[in-house]
């Protein structure tokens, strides 16, 4: 008889065993699980905290535009892409093109340098559009230039950045020329 308590003892003392182990390891993976749902969130907002974020609007006081870092963290390398206004037969009339700031720091702007390059069938139209800046005044353009040049009512900016973890990032605006105003359409990491 004591052999058979015995047996049932051992018995369910290993099955009680196994159950016990199979719990702690159930809240071991539960416990990870959650630990590293924690980690990322925690990752996510620092990298919120930490990132540059660049507006684009227009300058009121003169023609052009200035780009300013709403974010927490310097923007690193800040270059917009040339905005290229073509002619009505399609060809390149000419390119605008910005200069880089290599660091812009939290809650300072940065007025890009603005250089147009003309299509060199197009060269004798310089003079025309610097001596005629009521038809042309960057960002936006009159109604005369778009029409002449059949362009539509509005053009897109776009501007790349990085963090100091060395992270892409894009802005990208639309300008809407009838208005005389910017819209800020997307900021995101790349």
């Amino acid at each position: 008889m004591l052999y058979i308590i015995a047996q049932f003892f051992q018995v369910w003392g290993a099955m009680i065993s196994t159950g016990a182990l199979l719990a702690t390891l159930v809240v071991i993976i539960w416990y990870t699980y959650e630990t590293r749902k924690l980690r990322k969130a925690t990752e996510s907002q620092t990298d919120s905290i930490l990132s540059p974020s660049i507006i684009v609007e227009p300058r009121i006081e003169t023609s052009g535009i200035k780009c300013k870092n709403v974010g927490n963290s310097p923007a690193l390398n800040v270059t917009i892409e040339p905005i290229e206004v073509k002619h009505q037969k399609g060809d390149l009339f000419f390119k605008i093109k910005f200069k880089t700031k290599y660091l812009l720091e939290p809650g300072k702007n940065f007025v890009p340098r603005i250089e147009f390059e003309f299509n060199n069938k197009y060269k004798y139209m310089k003079s025309f559009i610097i001596t005629f800046g009521n038809i042309f005044q960057f960002p936006f353009f009159s109604k005369k230039l778009l029409k002449e040049l059949k362009m539509t009512d509005y053009s897109h900016i776009v501007v790349h950045y990085k963090n100091l973890k060395n992270t892409q990032f894009i802005t990208k605006a639309k300008i809407k020329h009838d208005e005389k105003k910017i819209e800020m359409l997307d900021i995101r990491k790349v």
